[in-house]
């Protein structure tokens, strides 16, 4: 475990809870954040006091973020969904060949954006994408330099991006997350993702509210009856579209979706590969190939149910 060097990008609560708990259990530890105001007291102090008496020490602490990550074997992202995309596009020329990247947590196709916008900054190291589908602590933090853990989750799912790479990223991350299940793709991790559906319409049905600026306690006062429903319907959506956790996402796709097998089987192909350009020209074609024999055999496609 003291082998394991990881830099966290993020110091907000999320970044320095994951802080207080890897240190803790004797990794090398690096913290970085643009915001210097986050930063100051943890490098002046060496770390985080993690209650009851325990320490953890943090070697870099910094704003630099090829510092950061210089040797780093796990980069963990604990920004936010909303600065991921900002956040690989800066790692980018900075990244080594070998290291890993989790993004804690990955939202609903986290990974996907991450390894896109990787690609379209000119990152060329081979790295590895994972993600996970929720935070895995929650603690409160008395002081600046005061960790007090309050839960440690006892189950969150980790997966990669390829799925084909799940194997080898599972093994290095376990020793860090020992609650942690692996699963086959993003796929799941996306479908397990709840901030799309309480946030979403929690923030949608309280608009009014949020645009005179009135300030309300997002889940006491925020779910109404009428809230809840809408979770209820949302949920179901989400469960009737997702049964995978007996394995059936063809099934799913095409009997919630309105998907055939086969395109549903491409869906699948591409969450596997990890988007490589070979294997998404190769399903492009066969997609072409497939509309020109449904047009010459007098049967219309669309991008409605059934196609």
């Amino acid at each position: 475990m003291a082998e394991t060097t990881v830099a966290i990008i993020g110091a907000g609560s999320g970044g320095v809870y994951l802080a207080a708990e890897l240190g803790t259990l004797g990794c090398r530890l690096r913290l970085t954040d643009r915001d210097e105001s986050r930063l100051a007291d943890i490098r002046a102090h060496g770390g985080l006091d993690v209650e009851p008496g325990g320490f953890a020490a943090i070697e870099r602490v910094t704003t630099d973020l090829a510092a950061a990550i210089d040797g780093a074997g796990v980069i963990a992202v604990c920004t936010g969904g909303t600065y991921q995309e900002g956040v690989a596009r800066g790692l980018a020329p900075f990244l080594r060949d070998g290291q890993t990247i989790l993004l804690i947590q990955g939202n609903s196709g986290g990974a996907l954006v991450f390894r896109r916008a990787l690609d379209a900054a000119g990152g060329r190291a081979a790295v590895d994408i994972a993600e996970m589908d929720n935070y895995p602590y929650s603690c409160w933090r008395p002081a600046p330099t005061s960790i007090r853990p309050i839960v440690r989750k006892q189950f969150f799912q980790i997966a990669a991006f390829p799925g084909n790479r799940g194997g080898p990223v599972f093994a290095r991350l376990a020793p860090l997350f020992p609650h942690a299940v692996a699963v086959p793709t993003v796929i799941s991790t996306g479908f397990t993702n709840a901030n799309a559906m309480l946030h979403v319409a929690n923030c949608i049905a309280n608009a009014g509210k949020i645009d005179r600026g009135e300030g309300y306690k997002f889940y006491a006062e925020g779910v109404t009856p009428a809230v809840a429903r809408l979770y209820g319907a949302i949920n179901a959506e989400r469960v009737a579209v997702a049964p995978g956790a007996h394995g059936e996402w063809q099934t799913g796709l095409r009997e919630n979706c309105g998907l055939s097998e086969r395109t549903a089987q491409r869906y699948m192909q591409l969450a596997r590969s990890g988007l490589k350009s070979a294997t998404v020209a190769h399903l492009g074609r066969q997609t072409t190939a497939d509309a020109r024999e449904g047009h010459s055999s007098g049967n219309r496609r669309s991008f409605g149910p059934g196609s």
